[in-house]
């Protein structure tokens, strides 16, 4: 997939010259298992009757030689005398699902379980595992981005494959792996990446059926690793720059007013005024979500903070909007809202829901000794409203300052 398109072709030729000779025709085979990363079914023969092609992840066959069941990898945890509960294992490295009759069953990356077995660390050993060469570039394009940024919204997309892969969507996809900028992509294009992604294990199919005629997948992202990878890859700084037109003075103004939130009233609002000026050349995204994205790639990639993460709050669906901690071990949370809300509601999810609860469990050990909460109300006509609690859990003791534009 990474070689020129002429190396590309004599390897495909190569290949079916191979199959064809050993599989036709040789009275020492009955049967062969030839196992492939993508689905290469198309391209592998001329002789379409030869192979059948079969994916592990939609036949409960294969379940038993490819990929750990939760049993396998309960027994290895218990083998190891690893003492995490198999539940957070699989949050991680499982997720990949085949159904059955009766039943669906769980898989787990065996490349992650090994690796995780060995340093006995939760965290990502994608890179090594299943790596897209250049995905970065490949995020990039607007069309490929806005469909894998779909998958961290509450539905499951869907995409319509390619029955029968063939040698022109084999040199599709390395046209966009090698040099997407080249490529002018429409829809097929962006399903057939997505699709390519699937064979490589960023997404579990969670449904699949008809609509309108037409054969489609319903995705989903199987676990916390891929999730980590995918995210690492699509929210970055250059998409975003490159996105709102965002001059690196605005981005280091907005960095920089983080540091200065304290007790002082006006630090506040010129943090407020900094997002307002991140977003001043190409005017304010177009939801939560979408605002939500580049306030974590520019306070992430500044390097500036310790942790900077979206948080999903424990047993719950709901999500803290942006997680900071600062270097002096101040603790942030900032939930915001868009359009039909005010500041003062989103300083009442972060208190009514224990989000600062997070300091005492998942970040005790770094000792948080300043907390703030802030609720932030943002319109599409770049003005806002912004509460605070400094130091306080109490709803009554919040402080609103309104009205507030880039300039004032």
């Amino acid at each position: 997939m990474y070689h020129s398109g002429s190396d590309l072709n004599r390897i495909i030729t190569f290949i079916q010259d191979f199959i064809s000779n050993l599989l036709k025709s040789n009275p020492y085979i009955e049967k062969a298992l030839i196992n492939a990363s993508i689905k290469l079914g198309g391209v592998l023969t001329t002789d379409t009757n030869s192979i059948k092609l079969i994916s592990f992840l939609d036949n409960y066959r294969f379940s038993k030689f490819y990929g750990f069941t939760d049993k396998e990898v309960d027994m290895l945890l218990k083998k190891f005398k690893v003492s995490e509960k198999l539940e957070n294992v699989e949050e991680w490295y499982g997720g990949y699902k085949i159904e059955n009759k009766n039943n669906t069953v769980n898989l787990y990356n065996p490349f992650s379980i090994v690796s995780y077995l060995e340093f006995n660390e939760l965290k990502s050993f994608w890179h090594k595992s299943g790596y897209i060469v250049n995905i970065d570039k490949i995020f990039l394009n607007e069309k490929i981005h806005e469909k894998i940024d779909s998958f961290f919204d509450k539905s499951n997309p869907k995409i319509f494959p390619v029955s029968k892969i063939d040698i022109s969507h084999i040199l599709r996809l390395q046209d966009m792996i090698n040099d997407i900028d080249r490529c002018t992509l429409d829809s097929k294009d962006v399903n057939l990446f997505i699709q390519f992604m699937v064979d490589m294990g960023y997404f579990t199919v969670l449904n699949k059926g008809y609509l309108n005629s037409f054969y489609f997948l319903e995705l989903q992202i199987p676990n916390k690793e891929i999730e980590i990878e995918i995210k690492n890859h699509l929210y970055t700084l250059s998409f975003y720059r490159q996105k709102y037109n965002v001059r690196d003075e605005n981005i280091d103004l907005y960095v920089n007013s983080i540091n200065n939130l304290g007790t002082n009233k006006k630090s506040y609002k010129n943090f407020a005024k900094s997002i307002l000026r991140l977003f001043s050349s190409r005017g304010m995204p177009h939801n939560e979500r979408n605002l939500q994205n580049p306030l974590i790639a520019f306070a992430s990639f500044s390097g500036k903070f310790k942790v900077v993460e979206s948080e999903q709050v424990r047993n719950t669906n709901r999500f803290m909007d942006l997680l900071i901690i600062r270097k002096d071990l101040t603790g942030i949370i900032i939930q915001l809202k868009y359009k039909l809300s005010s500041s003062y509601k989103a300083i009442e999810q972060i208190i009514n829901n224990n989000y600062y609860n997070i300091f005492k469990t998942k970040y005790k050990d770094l000792q948080i000794h300043t907390k703030i909460y802030i609720g932030l109300f943002l319109s599409k006509q770049q003005i806002c409203s912004l509460s605070y609690l400094y130091n306080n859990t109490n709803v009554r003791k919040t402080v609103t300052i309104s009205n507030i534009i880039a300039s004032s």
